[in-house]
């Protein structure tokens, strides 16, 4: 999908924002990601969400995944229906 609809360096972006996210992940609860707790992850994503002292690429990822998931739902059978 990203390499599909984005330019290079916005795709190289979203990938080091995935891993810095797993990173946090990691540091905050030793734990991937995928393996965290639905309250953990909304932990690190509400604190990204918040702007605050996260990188560009971190933003940049999270704001691709967002947008993307908030199309999936709108143009799902479910929504459309």
């Amino acid at each position: 999908m990203v390499d599909d609809l984005y330019e290079k360096e916005v795709q190289q972006n979203f990938i080091k924002g995935l891993q810095q996210v797993e990173a946090i992940a990691v540091k905050q609860f030793n734990n991937s990601f995928i393996n965290c707790t639905s309250a953990q992850k909304q932990q690190i994503l509400l604190g990204i969400e918040s702007r605050n002292g996260y990188s560009g690429e971190v933003l940049v990822f999270y704001g691709i995944m967002k947008q993307r998931s908030i199309e999936g739902y709108l143009s799902s059978e479910y929504v459309l229906k």
